[in-house]
């Protein structure tokens, strides 16, 4: 009573749950064994709201979104969050809508935000070697990238069509 919890996701490995509360005072990142119940807080990023995590397959590090529109990952092991990217123009919708995709090493991270021309792009991110890059133009309308089961590929929905007026 009196805590508000959102957006639980499990772990890939099936051992433990994440979740943002606010149980501290503002909405940080917490997990915690998914077969007792002892929460551990990961951050301490402040005041403001974050939306759903999203686990990477190796259970090593989180993804997620926050009302700054930025782009974040927490590495379990170094115990940092790094800002990947940011959106523009998202408000509480594409935010709660936003999505990711880990490919299954674990290494690249694949999600689409929207751009100067409100045309959305997909971009990747090596975590690795902390290098992000757009991968479609942003000429058509890119989103919901997902890796392919060998990481190989990444499948995408786009509004390519091409009907000019005279």
């Amino acid at each position: 009573s009196g805590v508000a919890e959102r957006y639980p996701a499990w772990s890939p490995d099936g051992k433990t749950i994440a979740y943002w509360s606010d149980r501290s005072g503002e909405y940080e990142l917490w997990i915690t064994p998914s077969d007792e119940d002892k929460p551990k807080k990961l951050t301490s990023l402040g005041p403001g709201f974050r939306y759903k995590p999203f686990w990477s397959p190796d259970s090593k590090k989180l993804a997620f979104i926050d009302k700054s529109m930025k782009i974040k990952v927490y590495d379990m092991e170094s115990g940092k969050t790094m800002v990947v990217d940011s959106a523009m123009h998202y408000f509480h919708g594409a935010l709660e809508n936003f999505s990711c995709s880990w490919s299954p090493d674990g290494r690249w991270l694949t999600f689409s935000h929207d751009l100067p021309n409100y045309h959305n792009a997909i971009f990747v991110f090596d975590s690795k070697n902390k290098i992000l890059k757009q991968v479609t133009s942003g000429f058509y309308n890119s989103t919901n990238p997902v890796f392919d089961s060998e990481g190989k590929y990444i499948y995408l929905l786009t509004n390519q069509s091409f009907a000019p007026d005279y």
